[in-house]
C-alpha cells in the first residue's frame, strides 16, 4: 500500500500524476461526493484515462474493463494501515475489489488511531454507515488453502495507492467534469 501526502488543493494533480504512473486507462469512479467525484473525473481525464463506470451507471460487469477503481472511503485505521470501505446507493462494492489497481481517497480528518477509535467512530456517527456494506481492508489476501503454501493478492486488487488528503476536499468549484 502506497500513501500519496496531498492537500486539497493539490488533489488533481497528485492523483493524475499516480494514475499517469500507474499506467491506468480505464477506471470505475466510485465517489459518494460530487465535488470530490468531478475532482477525480478532471484528474482521470488529464491522466489520458476514461471512466469506464461513475458510480451505479453501467451495472457491475464494467467493473471487469477498469484497470482501477477510485473510491472515497469511509475512514483509515493509522494502527493498522487500514482503509475502511464502503458500499451504498451512490458507491459499488465492486470498485475496491474488482480493478487490479485501487486508488483511496482518505481525508487525515477520516483517519483515527487505532481499531478501537474506528469502532467507536462508526458507533457515534462520526463515520457514516449509510451502507449496504462496510469493509475494513489492511492490505492484500493472503490464502494457503492449497497445499498450505501462503499466496498472497489472490483476490482484490495487487496495488493499493490511498491519497492522503490535508484539509478539507473542495467544496466550490466546477460541478461538472471537463471534457476533452
Amino acid at each position: 500500500m502506497a500513501v500519496h501526502r496531498t492537500d486539497r488543493a493539490t488533489l488533481g494533480e497528485a492523483l493524475a500524476h499516480v494514475l499517469r504512473e500507474a499506467d491506468i486507462d480505464r477506471a470505475a469512479v466510485s465517489v459518494e461526493d460530487g465535488a470530490l467525484e468531478v475532482v477525480v473525473l478532471n484528474a482521470l481525464s488529464d491522466a489520458g484515462g476514461r471512466p469506464v463506470v461513475s458510480n451505479d451507471e453501467g451495472g457491475s460487469g464494467c467493473l471487469f474493463d477498469a484497470t482501477c477503481g477510485i473510491t472515497d472511503v469511509v475512514g483509515a485505521v493509522a494502527e493498522t494501515g487500514s482503509i475502511v470501505c464502503g458500499s451504498g446507493p451512490r458507491s459499488s462494492r465492486g470498485a475496491f475489489i474488482v480493478p487490479p489497481v485501487h486508488v483511496a481517497i482518505v481525508k487525515v480528518a477520516q483517519l483515527v488511531p487505532d481499531l478501537a477509535d474506528a469502532f467507536q467512530s462508526m458507533a457515534d456517527g462520526r463515520w457514516s454507515l449509510d451502507r449496504s456494506a462496510v469493509v475494513i481492508v489492511s492490505g492484500p489476501s493472503k490464502t494457503a488453502d492449497i497445499e498450505g503454501v501462503l499466496v498472497t493478492g489472490v483476490h482484490g486488487p495487487g496495488q493499493v495507492h490511498v491519497m492522503l488528503v490535508d484539509g478539507r476536499l473542495p467544496d466550490t468549484g466546477p460541478t461538472e467534469p471537463r471534457t476533452a
